[in-house]
């Protein structure tokens, strides 16, 4: 359980921290000699991008009000997210081990792991499950990076068809979104139904106009597979 934002006690902070009620503590002590979870440590309250310097941060100033919101009880668990090795680019799902949520994870600076806390995060784009923004860059190494939106690029092409001559003949034309970085979606690329990034195109043949061309690509199940080819 958290302690309280507000009149806070010393004599609360230490018994939380496991200190016998009958021992006169000061401060300094009990931010330096008792076991603190850096990890129970409110970025609300404790400055410092990372639990551990917040720990440190602790430590150096001896400010009680440090400890608003701690929880001695916090501790890694695991959450179901989805990854990509570009940022808005095509999204696999995994399991982290972090503090909290994707979004607290990020906000708190808390690292994340592929297990319980011995192998840090493969690099990449980190979104919460189901949703397609935002997006949280993490770094291996260095830890997170930034967070931003995915803008999708809209793009004017025919209903997905059945086959690449039917679709060469089509007429119908909607407006698609992908998440490439050109005009038109390539291979690799995710189709979208609406701007928002939510609904994936289905699978089939689809048509689009360049210069007056006609070309066709194949996407299965959302993303085009393989290249561009101009209709007969």
């Amino acid at each position: 359980m958290a302690l309280p934002t507000t009149n806070l006690q010393l004599d609360v902070i230490a018994s939380a921290l496991g200190a016998i009620p009958a021992i006169e503590v000061d401060i300094h002590d009990t931010c330096n000699y008792f076991n603190v979870n850096e990890n129970g440590l409110d970025p609300t309250y404790c400055n410092g991008y990372t639990p551990s310097s917040r720990l440190g941060n602790l430590q150096f100033d001896n400010n009680m009000g440090y400890f608003r919101g701690y929880d001695h009880t916090a501790s890694l668990s695991m959450i179901n997210v989805v990854v990509s090795t570009t940022s808005c680019g095509t999204k696999n799902s995994t399991s982290i081990y972090t503090i909290g949520t994707l979004s607290n994870a990020y906000d708190g600076g808390y690292n994340i792991y592929l297990d319980s806390g011995t192998t840090s995060g493969v690099t990449g784009f980190y979104y919460t499950w189901n949703t397609i923004s935002p997006y949280y860059q993490w770094h291996q190494t260095n830890g997170w990076v930034t967070k931003a939106s995915c803008t999708l690029v809209g793009y004017t092409g025919t209903t997905i068809e059945s086959d690449s001559s039917t679709a060469c003949k089509a007429e119908s034309i909607n407006t698609f979104w992908h998440n490439g970085l050109g005009t038109y979606p390539v291979d690799g690329n995710e189709v979208y139904t609406n701007s928002d990034g939510s609904t994936l195109a289905g699978t089939g043949w689809q048509k689009y106009v360049v210069l007056g061309h006609d070309y066709v690509i194949y996407i299965n199940s959302g993303v085009v597979d393989g290249s561009a080819s101009e209709c007969p």
